[in-house]
């Protein structure tokens, strides 16, 4: 019988990449907003972050990013951590046909071996 006490590890998790189309020629020539939003969950939450990165659009960026939270970056790179209640990003574009972004997500992974 092998025993181990006190002994904790943590483990990164590798991250989740999604690539995303939006098409949006259905609503051409109308002005919208691109809005990205990541947050904790309701009671206990793992730290993790989101990365949205080669974001690339035929639309005209109109203003100011509008940012509340955890938020570093601008598009077409943005990183939105989970460590406030709310975090997210919001770009206005104007004329916009397709939006092409990759998302990955980073969740660190606990594996904890506990003494018997």
């Amino acid at each position: 019988m092998i025993a181990v006490v006190g002994a904790t590890r943590c483990l990164e998790a590798s991250p989740i990449t999604y690539a995303v189309l939006v098409d949006t020629s259905s609503i051409a020539g109308v002005s919208g907003n691109v809005d990205f939003q990541f947050n904790p969950g309701a009671l206990i939450t793992d730290p993790a972050f989101v990365t949205i990165s080669m974001f690339v659009s035929d639309g005209t960026l109109a203003g100011v990013p509008v940012r509340l939270g955890d938020v570093t970056g601008t598009l077409p790179d943005v990183t939105i951590r989970n460590t406030t209640a709310f975090n997210y990003n919001t770009s206005v574009y104007v004329d916009c046909l397709c939006v092409w972004i990759d998302i990955g997500i980073y969740i660190r992974d606990h594996l904890f071996v506990k003494p018997f």
